[in-house]
């Protein structure tokens, strides 16, 4: 054959000969060679370290069941196993916590390292430690041996380390609690929401302001800072949160769970899937640890020895996001001559001051180039919290206080505690010592009990709400200590029998504490409750199989009310008739191949932008206002989009910019027309063609390669998919021109778990459990998690082998 292409096309047979054909043997023994040194499947390795033997049993998917005689040794082999599939993930977030990103990517992630250096998590970690028991630290120390001798084991590093050149550090006991410490940073940013009220208030108006984002405006106090600069401060931060790809609408998670008198087993069934930023690798990593008194199975995140979410022989336990407010804003006065005097309760005090050493690749190509000199960087904070206005470099100071930066914190300790729990009572006092970030739990247990608990440190608040940045050299807003456990939202074996959270308020309006002011609608939890409801009223048993049905549930019911008010709104013109066909037979669900889908998404897009985005047009004299603006005015404001349909605050509809005074109605038909030329241009002419699955992609980011112009191709997955901001299987996203509706945001984990039949809990993780390229396991879950599809960890198989008697 080869001499046959090389008569015919001789120069092409010279070409594949000198460089095709090398090229590919290159690749493949790249190939080979970076293969060599990942874990396999379906195998049984024992490892062995100080703290004893481990047995670890990898199925099918790469999920491993370590089983040891001793707890400590199966910490160990966890360790072990994380750095075997995960490390550059470990690596990275350690730096992105430490403030070290820019040691390889350079000049561009200088703001994240400022950032990160200024609030000190790592000091944060490291003081951690101090408050922690003897058991714990003995945790730690064991799994970071085992992460080290995954990491000296290695005969060939991740990728990744080779593209950037670079070393990996040994691992130590603050780095898993630096890992805790930026999950909570991860789920709750509300210094950011405090900056965008203050701009849409001085925007609007207290009135006006009031009615968009449904908050409770403050008694007025003394605010030094224009608006301009808390806009430009907060476009700043949004810029960092950008690149690191943590930006979107519909954030939330899931998580219910039913007693045994409604299911088939007759013991509890708890469901859960938190719903988090998507990026590869995933944010959870699955396994199962048995030891001598250790038997839990679940969610572990990749850093941090302790199941998250998940099940041990007695108990279940999931959780949501509580989005609680703990972190302020204080407003803080400089000293007239020296820069590092701030003024509180009259007096003037010292700021705390430390340089931080921030080293800087060099830019591509470095031979060209002449090396960065180390940033030196001064972290200054006053007694309200780290300067965050030293990051942005504003003539006014801002302060941040933030619970996760206390001294004290036990968060991991009660993960820990959490996973040997045996009784509602246990689970309880775990709890207790559970600090940050702020979660809603549901638990089950094999006593049928059910029970609904919150967990963590939110502040109490005297003469201020947490909406708006507060003077911080007054003792008047500073925080009172911390809402007593016995006082957090609770509910115990409810009459009901059901239980569910969705990142909805958990509380009535005569509850004395504020837990949050970012609560989600209830649309979630509305319909998770109407499907177990009609269950049981129909005298049907809960099964896995309902409850993995709710998971995958994509019926909007926030649509319901907003597509009958747009039915009854539009005209009869041939230019909407078809459209308007469409969606009175649309079924409401947000499925893969639904047209109703597809103009439901858009035209309410475009009516939300229609109904505010007048009021929030930006004048030349403020520039710094328009991204956040802008911002808000194109995500969808669901809750007011339904008060407005709904008879109150009419007088959105009308656009300001015009003499005419404009209808809902007549807003709701311009944006029929809008929607209809966007998607005419998307996907062609014909609306009943028009399917979801063409205009809605899910992207998941590589954690460094998602912008390079050709890694990404490899490194990153997209994928179409289907759901809605406010369905029960979320897909959070924004729209933009180029791309289209992009989700960034959904579930990254489920479980369904039943309480009496512990054999048949089923999981499964959005990508897969390897953070490398070339295993099969890097995203071999993707379609099955798709497709609604679960993976049981080994239940059982290791007792056999080292069989430690009853737990």
């Amino acid at each position: 054959m080869f001499n046959s292409l090389k008569e015919k096309h001789p120069l092409l047979s010279r070409l594949s000969a000198w460089i095709l054909f090398p090229l590919l043997a290159i690749c493949l023994a790249m190939y080979l060679w970076l293969s060599s040194g990942m874990p396999t499947a379906n195998s049984v390795v024992e490892v062995a370290g100080e703290h004893g033997t481990a047995v670890i049993s990898r199925s099918e998917w790469g999920v491993p069941t370590i089983s040891a005689k001793q707890d400590l040794a199966a910490f160990f082999a966890l360790g072990l196993a994380h750095a075997q599939d995960r490390l550059w993930q470990m690596d990275y977030q350690r730096r992105l916590g430490k403030g070290r990103l820019a040691e390889i990517l350079g000049v561009s992630a200088l703001p994240s390292d400022k950032l990160m250096r200024t609030l000190a998590l790592n000091t944060a970690a490291e003081l951690a430690l101090n408050g922690l028991s003897d058991k714990t630290r003995a945790i730690l120390n064991a799994y970071a041996d085992g992460v080290n001798q995954g990491i000296s084991a290695l005969k060939v590093k991740p990728i990744e380390f080779y593209y950037y050149d670079i070393d990996i550090d040994p691992w130590s006991e603050s780095d898993s609690l630096l890992l805790i410490k930026l999950m909570a940073m991860n789920l709750g940013a509300n210094y950011q929401q405090e900056l965008s009220n203050t701009i849409v208030v001085k925007h609007l108006g207290s009135g006006k302001a009031r009615e968009l984002l449904g908050i409770n405006i403050a008694p007025a106090h003394d605010m030094p800072a224009s608006a301009q600069e808390l806009a430009a401060l907060s476009e700043f931060y949004k810029k960092i949160e950008r690149q690191y790809h943590s930006t979107w609408e519909g954030v939330g998670s899931n998580a219910w769970v039913v007693s045994g008198r409604h299911t088939e087993s007759s013991l509890p069934i708890l469901s859960g899937d938190p719903h988090l930023r998507l990026q590869l690798p995933t944010t959870f990593y699955l396994a199962k640890l048995q030891g001598d008194l250790i038997d839990v199975t679940g969610a572990t995140i990749p850093g941090v020895p302790a199941v998250i979410f998940g099940h041990n022989r007695h108990i279940a336990w999931s959780g949501v996001n509580l989005a609680a407010d703990v972190q302020d804003i204080y407003l803080e006065r400089q000293h007239q001559v020296n820069e590092n005097l701030f003024e509180y309760e009259g007096a003037w005090l010292k700021a705390n001051i430390k340089v931080e050493e921030i080293a800087v690749a060099q830019q591509f190509p470095e031979f060209l180039r002449a090396p960065y000199k180390p940033l030196k960087w001064q972290v200054r904070s006053t007694s309200n919290g780290p300067l965050l206005s030293d990051v942005f470099g504003s003539d006014r100071h801002f302060s941040l206080k933030w619970s996760v930066l206390d001294p004290v914190d036990t968060s991991l300790q009660s993960f820990l505690e959490v996973n040997y729990a045996r009784d509602q009572q246990a689970f309880s006092l775990a709890l207790e010592q559970h600090h940050a970030p702020a979660l809603a739990f549901v638990y089950g247990d094999v006593a049928d009990n059910i029970g609904l608990f919150t967990a963590g440190k939110i502040p109490i608040r005297h003469d201020a709400n947490g909406q708006l940045p507060v003077p911080g050299w007054t003792a008047q807003y500073q925080w009172q200590g911390y809402v007593p456990f016995e006082e957090m939202p609770q509910q115990i074996n409810p009459e009901s029998g059901i239980l569910v959270t969705a990142n909805n308020q958990m509380h009535g309006p005569a509850y004395p504490h504020i837990i949050s002011n970012n609560w989600q609608p209830d649309f979630r939890a509305q319909r998770i409750g109407d499907l177990l409801t009609q269950h049981i009223q129909e005298n049907n048993k809960l099964s896995l199989g309902d409850m993995a049905a709710i998971q995958s549930d994509v019926y909007a019911i926030h649509a319901e009310k907003v597509v009958a008010f747009l039915l009854q709104s539009v005209a009869k013109t041939s230019a909407q008739d078809e459209l308007v066909n469409v969606l009175k037979d649309w079924d409401m669900e947000m499925s893969a191949h639904s047209a109703g889908a597809v103009i439901f998404r858009a035209w309410s897009r475009h009516f939300n932008s229609r109904i505010i985005g007048d009021e929030l047009k930006v004048q030349f004299s403020y520039p710094n206002r328009m991204p956040v603006l802008d911002g808000l005015s194109a995500s969808y404001q669901a809750e007011f989009i339904a008060t407005v349909i709904n008879g109150a605050h009419r007088a959105w509809c009308d656009d300001v910019t015009t003499e005419v005074i404009e209808s809902c109605e007549k807003m709701a038909q311009l944006s029929l027309i809008d929607a209809k030329d966007e998607l005419e241009l998307m996907l062609g002419g014909n609306p009943k063609s028009w399917q979801w699955q063409d205009m809605h992609k899910v992207t998941i980011p590589h954690s460094t390669f998602s912008q390079h112009p050709f890694l990404a191709k490899f490194f990153n997955q997209e994928h179409a998919t289907q759901g809605g901001l406010y369905t029960v299987n979320v897909a959070g996203g924004l729209y933009s021109k180029d791309e289209g509706y992009i989700k960034h945001m959904g579930a990254t984990y489920r479980q369904l778990i039943d309480l009496g039949a512990l054999s048949d809990t089923q999981f499964i993780l959005d990508t897969g459990q390897s953070g490398h390229l070339f295993s099969p396991h890097y995203t071999d879950m993707v379609e099955m998690f798709e497709r609604g599809e679960y993976v049981s960890i080994g239940q059982g198989e290791l007792g056999q082998i080292l069989d430690t008697g009853e737990k």
